[in-house]
């Protein structure tokens, strides 16, 4: 039978060409314009500053939260290049100081979207996380989530009325962490009530990474931003958008730098 690439191997060849007979596809002109028009097609045209070896230890201070920085986890295609998309939006936030830590310990995160990806909202510094994704239904979902949990902790967790309560080392001591699986859907455009997931009415972060609804990709639109307390932010892929204290007007940083073409 015919081996078709996967969608990693596609991820990879496009970011770094294969060689052949001493020369690049690279040189010809229009392969350069194809290429870079595919990386913008998946988000993969930008770069980040990572967390070096020597820089873990001052931003992720403890065990625990390195390993949910180097577990963090995508099912969006292609994985490897999308998971170290992840890991370098939660590098840059965290070495300019982007997220408010008193906010995320004092407020939810909701999380639009998150497959079993605890780690994520884990390594940025949430304390107390809601996982919005019709998928928690699942019993295999919910156990992967708990394996997940131990892999972190090393402790086993167990889910009681749609929570996980355990404790985590952020890098000052343990602290409590609650993870609340709710397996609805959020979607702004619909007045349904039923199986959609209604916002609290404070939220510290709104987190979501190729979040999709019924209609396609969740809008973060004003119904989101009118719930996020002052201070908080909506981080939405790559783009960290928090309000101005001064003009109260909404502004958005795109994290990441366009990678020069070769």
């Amino acid at each position: 039978m015919p081996k078709f690439p996967s969608p990693d191997d596609v991820g990879e060849k496009l970011i770094r060409p294969h060689i052949e007979n001493g020369q690049t596809e690279r040189q010809s002109s229009e392969y350069h314009a194809s290429r870079a028009d595919a990386l913008r097609l998946l988000g993969l045209n930008r770069d980040y500053n990572m967390l070096a070896e020597e820089d873990m230890a001052k931003y992720l201070p403890s065990l625990e939260r390195r390993k949910a920085y180097e577990n963090i986890e995508t099912t969006t295609n292609p994985r490897k290049p999308k998971i170290r998309q992840k890991q370098g939006i939660v590098s840059e936030l965290l070495k300019n100081r982007e997220l408010p830590e008193g906010v995320l310990i004092s407020y939810p995160t909701v999380y639009l979207g998150p497959g079993t990806d605890i780690e994520y909202p884990l390594a940025l510094g949430s304390r107390k996380i809601i996982m919005v994704d019709p998928i928690l239904r699942s019993p295999e979902i919910q156990r992967q989530i708990l394996d997940r949990v131990k892999l972190l902790t090393d402790k086993d967790a167990a889910i009681n009325n749609d929570d996980i309560v355990f404790d985590f080392n952020f890098g000052s001591g343990e602290e409590t962490v609650t993870i609340k699986l709710d397996p609805r859907m959020y979607d702004p455009e619909s007045v349904e009530t039923k199986d959609k997931f209604i916002l609290p009415p404070e939220i510290g972060m709104v987190l979501g990474f190729a979040s999709q609804g019924p209609s396609g990709h969740i809008k973060f639109g004003d119904e989101i931003k009118n719930r996020v307390v002052e201070g908080g932010v909506i981080l939405n892929e790559d783009c960290l958008t928090i309000k101005n204290l001064q003009t109260q007007e909404w502004e958005t940083k795109q994290l990441g730098h366009e990678m020069l073409a070769d």
